[in-house]
């Protein structure tokens, strides 16, 4: 198929309309580096799409590439389209900024799209917001976008803190899919020889490692994962032990969770995980890092931090949460808190803090208890 002669005329129109980025020769040959377009679907990428349409409470979401002519969706979720002329799409105008997630409230009264193929026709999209997918070279292939049938808007900074970070997320996924392909034609050239094919293959585990390390955000909050908190508590406790300064660690646990979920289901208890994040970050230190443990789990690095400093943004953080206005029912956390000690290491240090949370679970909950103040 020749994707340039695909719509006829494409090419022409977005001339007119202004919408060819200045360095089109360079993105298309990025995109064409990928060699994704026209494969079939991938869960990897369905559940990025399907965790976007969750976050922004949507109907519609999908990966659109934006090639020559045309737009080409690698998933989608409620749209019954695969592709369409490129002039007919959002995300054309979308890449054209790939610094913003650009979002249009409500199509149908602005000009540029009150005659829009798919705000008349279907989808009959009203809203849609767009993420860039940016390379890290700088060319943006296209978006993961999100569209409802009505007009809508991104009700809170972290929907689009959270829609660019699935978009890189993406990118994440496309950067993996081709090093397998780049290494899997490598290894296909060089297997003749033994020698060849081990070389091949630690670059490919190579490969693998340095993209792993990419995926370091929890998809579902926008904080980091554990991966990421793992690297760093070793990092602080490095830097604590070589100048000789305090370093505190919170854990945090969403008292009766379970049976949250139990009662209200799995969508409102991913709600609650979202706003818990939000309020940590906002309560938290600039240079203070907050990751999901793991489930209802929380944890909050605190560098520079005595113990009396780290309680006293304990006790707020669980101050915050119990008078905050939630939903469906109050919510409250429990907390345990550990400072560094030359006597153990950042795994102890993990561990110390998980019994205090332990603690604090065991006293009733909604509260904070420091390992120091129990018996080991």
């Amino acid at each position: 198929m020749n994707n340039n002669t695909f719509y006829p005329g494409e090419i022409a129109r977005l001339q007119a309309l202004n919408l060819i980025p200045v360095n089109e020769d360079d993105r298309i040959k990025a995109l064409t580096q990928y060699n994704i377009l026209d494969t079939p679907e991938e869960p990897a990428y369905d559940e990025l799409v399907k965790l976007a349409a969750y976050i922004c409470k949507t109907p519609i979401a999908a990966i659109s590439l934006i090639d020559h002519d045309r737009q080409w969706f690698k998933s989608k979720i409620g749209l019954n389209l695969s592709q369409t002329p490129r002039g007919d799409s959002f995300c054309a105008y979308a890449i054209m900024n790939p610094k913003q997630v650009m979002a249009i409230n409500d199509a149908g009264i602005d000009p540029r799209f009150a005659d829009h193929r798919l705000v008349n026709n279907e989808p009959h999209a009203r809203f849609y917001a767009g993420a860039p997918l940016n390379t890290a070279s700088g060319e943006t292939l296209g978006t993961l976008c999100v569209l409802d049938h009505k007009p809508h808007t991104l009700w809170q900074k972290t929907q689009e803190e959270l829609l660019q970070s699935l978009s890189r997320q993406v990118i994440a996924q496309m950067e993996l899919r081709k090093a397998r392909s780049v290494y899997k034609q490598h290894l296909k050239e060089q297997i003749d020889t033994h020698t060849k094919l081990k070389e091949c293959q630690k670059q490919l585990e190579r490969a693998h490692a340095e993209l792993k390390t990419l995926n370091t955000t929890d998809p579902l909050t926008g904080v980091k994962n554990r991966r990421a908190f793992d690297q760093l508590l070793r990092y602080e406790y490095r830097r604590a032990s070589r100048y000789r300064a305090p370093l505190s660690l919170m854990m945090i646990d969403i008292d009766r969770f379970k049976a949250f979920n139990d009662e209200y289901g799995k969508l409102e208890g991913d709600r609650v995980l979202q706003r818990l994040a939000h309020i940590l970050q906002s309560i938290v230190r600039n240079c203070d890092l907050v990751a999901r443990y793991g489930g209802e789990e929380f944890t909050v690095i605190l560098p520079e931090t005595d113990r009396d400093s780290a309680m006293t943004i304990a006790e707020r953080l669980c101050e915050v949460v119990e008078k905050t206005a939630w939903p469906i029912r109050s919510v409250t956390i429990s907390i345990g808190v550990a400072t560094a000690s030359a006597e153990y290491d950042h795994i102890m240090l993990v561990q110390r803090t998980d019994k205090a949370l332990y603690q604090a679970k065991q006293a009733g909950r909604n509260r904070v208890v420091h390992v120091e103040d129990i018996k080991l």
